[in-house]
This record gives structure tokens, sequence and C-alpha cells, in this order.
């Protein structure tokens, strides 16, 4: 789109100081390492469950029992389109090389570089919202989500 834009104004690229970008968080998209998608995207309505096997292992599983908190994690797992697509399209999980949100996969478009803005990051995700970062490494949402940090 922005390729024909320029063809058809008259409009110089250089007097563009930015471009403000908004989507339908949580819808989710499968890519290869060029940014290529490997399935068509699942939107943040999709009702499918993943198959919750197993739980949480260590000291946040013990917790989680402890609080009655274990139908709420196992909740969060079976909700993640992540989890679903690694269970149903494993061949398609395997072939993940980032798993972005819309957001992310159309900044790719724009821009070429797998980056977004923390305001996008809602959903399924191993993200910190207190701390607006990806979840430290011993967060319990990297058991819970078939997710590795270089895939976001």
């Amino acid at each position: 789109a922005c390729q024909q834009l320029w063809q058809q104004t008259g409009i110089d690229r250089a007097q563009i100081a930015g471009v403000s970008l908004t989507t339908q968080r949580g819808t989710v998209i499968n890519v290869d390492a060029e940014g290529k998608p490997l399935r068509p995207a699942i939107v943040w309505l999709d009702q499918r469950q993943a198959e919750v096997e197993g739980g949480i292992k260590g000291p946040w599983g013990w917790l989680f029992k402890l609080v009655g908190a274990q139908a709420t994690v196992d909740y969060f797992r079976a909700q993640a389109e992540a989890n679903w697509i690694a269970r149903h399209q494993p061949e398609v999980w395997a072939a993940t090389d980032k798993y972005l949100l819309l957001s992310g996969f159309l900044t790719h478009r724009l821009c070429g570089r797998f980056v977004d803005s923390i305001g996008c990051c809602v959903g399924y995700l191993p993200f910190d919202f207190k701390r607006l970062k990806w979840a430290a490494p011993r967060d319990w949402k990297w058991q819970a989500l078939a997710v590795r940090p270089e895939q976001l």
C-alpha cells in the first residue's frame, strides 16, 4: 500500500516524521525468519483451546496449588494460541522464527524490523505488565506457554 501511495502522490518521503499504527490487539501470526506468514492469523476472539497437561513445576506450581490458583493458570494455558498451534500444528510451530502480534507483523512489513510497542503487548504472551518488558527467565509464564524468548 505504501509503495502504491508513493507512486500516486507528490509527497516527499523525507517530510514524513512518523507513522502511527493500530490493530486489533491479541491477533497473532507465526512467521519465518523473513517475516513470511506460516499460517493464517488467529484473531483475538477465536475460541479454540489447547489441551492442558501437567502442572507448572517448582515453586510456582506449589504456590498456585497452595493459593487455589491452579485452575486459573490452566485456563491461561488453554486459551494461549501458541499452545494450540504447538500442539495441533507442530510443523508450523517448529518453523516459527517469530511469533508476532498483528502490530508487530505490520511494523515488520512497514520497516523490515521485528519490533513492536509495549502498548501492544496483550494476550497470552510471557509479558510482565508491571515492569513493561518480557517476563523474567524464571517467570512461570515460560513454563505455561510454548513460546521461546527468541521468538518474541
